[in-house]
């Protein structure tokens, strides 16, 4: 239902108010309390701190807050703007794909059980070129080894002129990663959208941490089986996807 201060849903300036009324709704401003109440540079705050929203995506919602405006504010007979068809047009795919954005895609990720020798672990990482695995116990994600990890293990060897025997086990192995390591990755549910992606990597940039691996399960829970993974690798593949939408 559109806003009392445009009922007409049968001209472009009524259709342009219901998309940008879906647009606010999703990202957050609802302005059920007081329908009369909008506030541009609220809004536009709002879409410029939206990490999901691409630079494209941003300059056009900015530009059809100004016209929202310039619609409400209209003479007593007419609207002082009527957008024309191509407004309409974008307008209504940017509400369509932020209330339905693209899912993730994954594939099976490749991973390591506990108990294999670390040789095996870093014969894989060499030929594969990682620079981590996962590793899981009857599927499910316990530390993720990485070549800092490793370092760290041999660094510690030598220090302690203890032998290295490439047949330790793995699980040996994960007691020497650092917050740096085991805190790298985050957990996202399988339908999550890209935008998720996009928002987390951000969240972490902005505490200062670096999130390299989403861990993908049925529902986000690190207790449950691991179905894939995306990587700050994916990550342009992810905003060429988006910028191939348009967005």
């Amino acid at each position: 239902m559109l806003d009392q201060e445009h009922n007409d849903n049968d001209t472009n300036a009524g259709l342009f108010l219901e998309y940008f009324r879906q647009i606010e709704r999703i990202l957050g401003r609802t302005r059920e309390e007081n329908p009369d109440r909008f506030d541009p540079i609220g809004f536009k705050r709002l879409v410029r701190d939206d990490d999901t929203l691409s630079k494209v995506m941003k300059d056009d919602l900015e530009e059809f807050a100004d016209l929202r405006n310039a619609i409400v504010h209209r003479s007593r007979r007419h609207p002082i703007a009527e957008p024309n068809e191509w407004v309409i047009k974008r307008i209504k795919e940017i509400a369509i794909f932020l209330a339905d954005p693209p899912r993730i895609t994954y594939s099976r990720p490749i991973t390591l059980e506990p108990s294999i020798p670390i040789r095996e672990a870093m014969d894989l990482m060499r030929t594969k070129g990682f620079s981590q695995v996962p590793v899981c116990q009857n599927g499910v994600f316990v530390g993720l080894l990485t070549t800092d990890t490793i370092a760290r293990w041999l660094a510690d060897s030598i220090a302690n002129e203890e032998s290295i025997s490439f047949s330790v086990q793995v699980s040996r192995i994960l007691p020497f990663a650092e917050d740096t390591d085991t805190g790298s990755h985050d957990f996202l549910h399988r339908n999550a959208a890209q935008v998720e992606v996009i928002r987390l990597f951000s969240k972490w940039i902005r505490e200062g941490r670096r999130l390299s691996a989403v861990l993908i399960t049925e529902n986000g829970r690190p207790s449950e089986r691991l179905l894939g993974i995306v990587t700050v690798w994916d990550l342009p593949g992810i905003y060429r996807d988006l910028q191939k939408r348009g967005m």
